[in-house]
């Protein structure tokens, strides 16, 4: 039996496309309507509306093209109700080059709003050394699974030595470190997962449905393979990883995030790079 997919708007090729038709659409109807009204009567800030939609859901070229589209049925309509004395036709194309520098210039500001609100966002939800998520956009993935998820494990990691790197080396040196590490870290990361920077060189990472067991085998399995990784880059840092694992739905972040903390300090106490892990209950925090 033959299914139905709905189309995925969020496909460049159909969201350019949707964006293009609606422009059409737009320019056959304004055209229609302009004619209809009596000779004098402007819309002209509705030829403008169909290209800012375009520049703002699509991209400055879209909104060029839409733009061109716009301009092109102002003037046929200016043209209609005989604004302009034809023994001088080059007003026509005058005012028709006007009304499109009009369009460019809207689709120009508006690419430049969506593009500081995208840098905005982005920065109030990403680490801008890494590119990996912040704390507070970690602090919202987790508590989205803590009202939702029976068992959650959390990991919470330090980087042995870090300091030492600064100092020695410098600070440059050692944001290339937190770099390689981000990537180290990634590349093992299932897709349901939330990895995250949460400051200077303390990573953690979301892993639900995960229980303890598997929490710790991960765990030991990501330090191992960091530490390979840091002797091929010749870092000379370890790590010490807290292992919490939340059973049951509930629980606040920043009680579990605080058990997660102990337990990686634990790690530290007991001797660094290796494992320190804890069960709890989530009505417990």
């Amino acid at each position: 039996m033959a299914s139905c997919r709905g189309v995925n708007v969020t496909q460049p090729a159909v969201r350019s496309s949707l964006l293009i038709l609606q422009g059409v659409v737009f320019a056959v109807a304004l055209d229609i309507v302009d004619k209809a009204l009596a000779p004098g009567l402007s819309l002209a800030v509705f030829y403008v509306i169909p290209a800012a939609v375009a520049a703002w859901f699509g991209n400055g070229l879209l909104g060029a093209a839409v733009g061109v589209l716009m301009t092109s049925a102002w003037t046929e309509a200016d043209a209609f109700d005989q604004l302009y004395d034809f023994q001088h036709p080059w007003f026509l194309v005058w005012n028709g080059a006007i009304h499109f520098a009009f369009v460019l210039i809207v689709v120009y500001l508006l690419r430049s709003l969506r593009h500081s609100l995208d840098d905005a966002r982005r920065l109030a939800s990403t680490d801008p050394l890494t590119g990996l998520p912040n704390r507070r956009t970690f602090q919202v993935a987790t508590q989205i699974e803590l009202d939702r998820n029976q068992v959650l494990t959390m990991l919470y990691m330090d980087v042995d030595g870090f300091k030492n790197v600064n100092d020695s080396q410098g600070h440059t040196a050692g944001d290339t470190l937190l770099i390689q590490i981000a990537r180290e870290l990634q590349a093992s990361m299932r897709a349901q997962d939330v990895l995250a920077r949460l400051g200077g060189d303390e990573f953690a990472v979301l892993l639900p449905g995960m229980t303890s067991e598997e929490g710790v085998g991960l765990a030991n399995r990501m330090r191992e393979g960091l530490d390979r990784a840091m002797v091929r880059y010749g870092w000379p840092v370890s790590f010490s990883v807290g292992v919490l694992t939340v059973q049951g739905a509930g629980g606040r972040f920043d009680v579990l995030l605080h058990h997660a903390d102990a337990q990686m300090y634990a790690a530290k106490r007991s001797g660094k790079a290796r494992c320190v892990a804890e069960t709890i209950e989530a009505s417990a925090s």
